[in-house]
């Protein structure tokens, strides 16, 4: 179930961009404070960027019945989980990325302070304990990158579809 909630967290980090209604409690700033940032950015890229974000977000509706690939299937549930979670980290990622990047672009040649603080909210951060270490380090990166590279993984997915349809750590 540790799955299920980092990855909530990053969809709810996500969508603050997109809905400007909410804010994670893994923010350094008061909510008034970001919420005030994100109502302040009017820059063309911020605008590309969150629209963006919200076509990756509703995209993540995909469903996905299976997963045919012998390296996933020899994996654990909690292994499967983990994976799942990252591949679904990477295809947003992947998804917004230009606008990303041209987001940050502007805030360098801007030094627009606000801007950095809102790029740091949302960044990913993944929770370090010594448990989420083993289980990352018994996953074998280049394979999860295959995986996202395929046309399985490569776009935003719905993980908790795929969790609950394949009955995995169920």
């Amino acid at each position: 179930m540790n799955f299920g909630n980092a990855w909530l967290m990053q969809v709810v980090k996500v969508s603050v961009v997109s809905s400007m209604l909410f804010l994670t409690a893994c923010s350094a700033h008061p909510a008034k404070q970001v919420n005030d940032m994100l109502d302040r950015q009017t820059s063309s890229e911020y605008k590309a960027y969150e629209i963006k974000i919200g076509t990756c977000l509703n995209s993540t509706h995909r469903e996905i019945d299976s997963v045919e690939d012998v390296y996933f299937n020899s994996l654990s549930d909690e292994q499967k989980l983990k994976v799942l979670s990252i591949l679904s980290r990477m295809a947003m990622d992947k998804c917004y990325s230009y606008e990303q990047a041209k987001y940050y672009e502007y805030a360098i040649i801007n030094n627009d302070e606000e801007a950095f603080e809102i790029i740091k909210s949302l960044a990913y951060k993944p929770v370090e304990t010594q448990e989420n270490k083993a289980l990352l380090d018994s996953i074998d990166m280049n394979e999860v990158r295959r995986l996202s590279d395929s046309n399985l993984f490569s776009t935003p997915f719905d993980a908790l579809y795929i969790r609950d349809t394949m009955k995995i750590g169920l």
